[in-house]
């Protein structure tokens, strides 16, 4: 469980001051994933460091697994894992060294830590590499590694800044499925800070949308494209080329008729998806043979892009 109350950041510079988080109020519930998203600048590390204590908010609060981030800000720490952008593992330790010295950090007793470091290490396929250093790890191995740090004490809540960042297609897969077990077997919440819309979208029960250190939006994938969403577009293709504007210019519910250089495909924006239908009879009567359909759904991509350039504009 993550509550946050009105929570700001704001950085004084001998020029300027910068309201990194501004009146961030947000509720994420235990055993969820939940995507943090926003362009660079908008406050996602700002909002992670400060509930994991690292940062002290200017102004609000927050509870992290039932405790004050102000008032018991040790209690938090114990509570969640850990990864930053910029994993802090030393290169020259070998995989289990490195995990040693963490779980010697939390206090765990040297029987309950050796059998976890094999544990994790195992669960993320890197037990046979347990005695090689650091340094010799590729990208993905590394961003493996730093996640069984950041897991090393069992905690119930893991915070995640830019967790692909620099991930092969294959690492990246492997993640999302580690993140996706993380949070159906074990019942974490997990929050993760990204950029990496196309993960996020695959990955996460609700998406935060932050610009300019404010909550801009909020609500699953699905939500927030009922919710955002303009219009409605079709895609038709047909057998042969033809003439779209014409066929369809006496059809009071479509608009911006986009007719692809083939000919024979259009992009179509109707009132609703209940008029698809009524869309597809109407060209039949006059002739048209239809080879395909689709009701194309814009994607937390454009979503995305859409709310952020809005919040740009009222600004």
């Amino acid at each position: 469980m993550i509550k946050t109350f009105q929570l700001g950041k704001v950085f004084s510079t001998n020029d300027s001051i910068v309201e990194a988080v501004d009146d961030l109020t947000i509720d994420i519930a235990s055993g969820s994933i939940v995507g943090l998203l926003g362009p660079n600048g908008a406050g996602k590390t700002t909002t992670v460091r400060m509930l994991s204590t690292i940062l002290r908010p200017s102004k609000g609060g927050a509870f992290v697994g039932n405790f004050d981030i102000l008032q018991e800000p040790l209690k938090v720490r114990e509570c969640i894992g850990l990864l930053t952008e910029s994993p802090s593992l030393y290169g020259r330790l070998t995989a289990k060294r490195n995990l040693r010295f963490y779980a010697d950090l939390y206090g765990i007793q040297k029987q309950e830590r050796d059998d976890r470091i094999k544990e994790l290490l195992r669960n993320f396929d890197l037990i046979d590499v347990i005695d090689h250093r650091v340094e010799t790890f590729s990208k993905g191995m590394i961003q493996k590694l730093s996640i069984c740090k950041a897991l090393i004490h069992d905690p119930e809540i893991l915070m995640m800044d830019e967790p692909w960042s620099g991930l092969s297609p294959i690492a990246t897969k492997e993640l999302r499925e580690m993140i996706e077990g993380l949070s159906k077997d074990h019942k974490r919440t997990i929050l993760i800070s990204t950029h990496n819309l196309a993960q996020a979208e695959r990955l996460v029960d609700e998406i935060l949308i932050i610009s300019k250190g404010k909550l801009i939006a909020s609500g699953t994938p699905a939500d927030l494209r009922k919710k955002f969403m303009v219009k409605p577009m079709i895609s038709i293709t047909t057998e042969n080329k033809e003439n779209f504007n014409d066929l369809l210019s006496s059809v009071e519910f479509a608009s911006n008729i986009d007719i692809k250089p083939s000919g024979n495909v259009a992009d179509i924006t109707i009132n609703s998806f209940q008029k698809t239908p009524d869309l597809i009879n109407h060209l039949v009567n006059q002739g048209v043979r239809i080879h395909g359909v689709q009701e194309k759904i814009p994607s937390l991509e454009e979503i995305y892009i859409k709310l952020v350039k809005e919040d740009k504009n009222e600004n």
